[in-house]
């Protein structure tokens, strides 16, 4: 130990403030253990805090999207206006105060939240470098949930000014007058979904052997492209060279999937073992090799900020003696396009890939068109997706339905409101129990 450091012992350390560290404090606090929270000092804007911001603008800017499409179609004539400055600062408004929910839930619980930089000591201590010295915590049990940072591009290196990331852009308060974005990744079709609505002239460049349509039927993927265009976005996909497609532009926006920065981390000190990937090995529990230490968030391969939470939750109540493990069956799929998708589950490609006889039930109501996916000698539900208008609440429901291994009967019985998404659910079920039965 240097001399000058303070040594602390506490019950648990949670190494990042991001959603899962967030929620692993939270929830080991709750349950009795002393916890401090340590967050990286001025940290750049977490990468999944992009997911909840895009959710934010999208449900704003959906109706009025919406409504154009049906003005061009001549099917109204009612304007309504869209003042993007008083939108996007309404989005970090609620951001901010999301934020402050948070701290104040983490106050309450007592948790002690400091800022600074981390780097292992051993097995059982890590090193807190903050502005005002350095302090040794000795801990029983570590949450390891550092923030996912985002992604450039190769040769699209982010330089605040020109080339920026989903989260520069979105904190900005005015958008600009056009904007070129890389999608490499779902928020890149939702980011250029939301500017156009915002007024921005937006092009949309899709790297060659990227897809950021993945993991919805193959025939609605292909059909996102029109719908994109049909909102004045100019698109330009399977390209070899996004840097020389992105040259002569003022501005581009790199959105790749967020990847994992360990940093100075030292996590070798503390005897985690990282995958071919640059994740944490964990085992069903999220614990590591270090029997003290548990992982969570964008550290376990979380994808989204549901994923995130819930690995927090394990972790924390693992650590806390539960027995918690994390094997979702089934993760929730959305994309926030004007039309949008959303389920979970197998596709009927990925179905048939992995030897089933599938069999498609397929419903309308409205603009929502659901799709059940299950195998002809089977009851249970494979796969469940939505496509329309409105459909964001339907990801979770098919979740659900696969994790919970649903039947088509349990989706034709329940209820759903008339008009709804849901009902073309009930419908697709109802359409499906029909033809095995004639």
């Amino acid at each position: 130990m240097v001399v000058g450091e303070l040594l602390v012992q506490t019950d648990v350390v949670v190494l990042g403030a991001g959603v899962a560290g967030r929620t692993a404090a939270l929830w080991a606090a709750r349950l009795g253990r002393e916890v401090t929270l340590v967050e990286r000092p001025s940290p750049d804007r977490g990468a999944l805090d992009v997911d909840r911001a895009l959710a934010l603008l999208l449900d704003t800017l959906e109706p009025a999207i919406r409504m154009a499409r049906r003005r061009e179609r001549g099917l109204t004539r009612f304007k309504r206006a869209v003042k993007p400055a008083a939108v996007l600062g309404w989005v970090q408004h609620r951001l901010e105060a999301e934020a402050r929910a948070w701290q104040e839930r983490l106050e309450e619980a007592g948790v002690t939240a400091i800022q600074g930089e981390a780097a292992f000591a051993g097995p059982t201590e890590v090193r807190i470098s903050t502005e005002h010295g350095a302090e040794r915590l000795v801990y029983e049990a570590l949450v390891l949930a550092p923030e996912p940072v985002a992604q450039s591009w190769p040769g699209l290196d982010f330089d605040g000014e020109r080339v920026l990331g989903p989260e520069e852009l979105l904190t900005r308060p005015h958008p600009p007058e056009a904007l070129t974005v890389v999608a490499a990744h779902p928020w890149g079709l939702e980011l250029a979904t939301a500017y156009a609505g915002l007024g921005t002239s937006v092009q949309v460049v899709v790297p060659r052997d990227e897809n950021p349509v993945a993991g919805f039927p193959q025939e609605w993927a292909e059909a996102v492209q029109p719908a994109l265009t049909a909102q004045g976005i100019r698109l330009r996909w399977g390209v070899d060279d996004p840097v020389a497609a992105t040259a002569q532009e003022p501005l581009v926006v790199v959105a790749a999937a967020p990847g994992l920065d360990l940093g100075t981390l030292a996590v070798d000190q503390a005897g985690i073992e990282l995958v071919d990937a640059g994740l944490v090995r964990v085992d069903e529990r999220l614990r590591t090799r270090n029997p003290r230490i548990w992982a969570a968030g964008a550290a376990a391969g979380a994808r989204s900020p549901g994923e995130a939470r819930q690995q927090g939750r394990v972790a924390a109540e693992g650590l806390a003696g539960r027995v918690a493990i994390y094997t979702p069956q089934a993760v929730p799929r959305l994309l926030r396009t004007v039309p949008g998708l959303a389920g979970a589950g197998l596709t009927p490609q990925e179905a048939r890939r992995q030897g089933y006889h599938v069999v498609v039930g397929q419903a309308t109501v409205d603009d929502v068109t659901v799709q059940v996916v299950t195998d002809e000698h089977e009851p249970f539900v494979l796969g469940l997706f939505a496509r329309g208008e409105g459909v964001a609440d339907l990801a979770g429901e098919a979740a659900l339905a696969v994790e919970m291994a649903a039947t088509l009967t349990d989706l034709a019985e329940t209820l759903h409101p008339a008009g709804t998404p849901g009902a073309a659910l009930q419908q697709a079920a109802e359409a499906l129990l029909l033809s095995r039965e004639s």
